[in-house]
Parts: structure tokens; C-alpha cells; sequence
């Protein structure tokens, strides 16, 4: 009996572990997105979305 709860103990230690991560992981991911949203933004406020010139084919 002693094993089964040894065993789920370490299954929760490691899937709360891997929850962390992921949770950390999104996090920084959903800041990084909308930095570059907002630089999105203001690159066409300022008009630099567009070419400088247009290279003829």
C-alpha cells in the first residue's frame, strides 16, 4: 500500500512540475505576442509597414 501512494505522490510532484512549465511557458509566450503586436502597430502609425521603394521586376 505504502508503494501505491509513494507512487501517485511522485506522479502529482511531476505533472504539477510539467504544469509549471507549460504555465510559464505560455505566459511568456502571450507577453512576446503582444509586444509584437503593439510594434505592429506602431510601425504603421508611422508608415513603415511600406516599402521604401519598389525594386522593378
Amino acid at each position: 500500500m505504502e508503494v501505491i501512494i509513494e507512487n501517485i505522490a511522485t506522479y502529482l510532484v511531476v505533472i504539477a512540475f510539467i504544469a509549471l512549465l507549460f504555465y510559464y511557458y505560455i505566459k511568456k509566450h502571450k507577453k512576446h505576442s503582444r509586444d509584437t503586436k503593439r510594434k505592429i502597430v506602431k510601425a504603421r502609425e508611422l508608415g513603415f509597414n511600406e516599402p521604401v521603394s519598389l525594386h522593378p521586376v
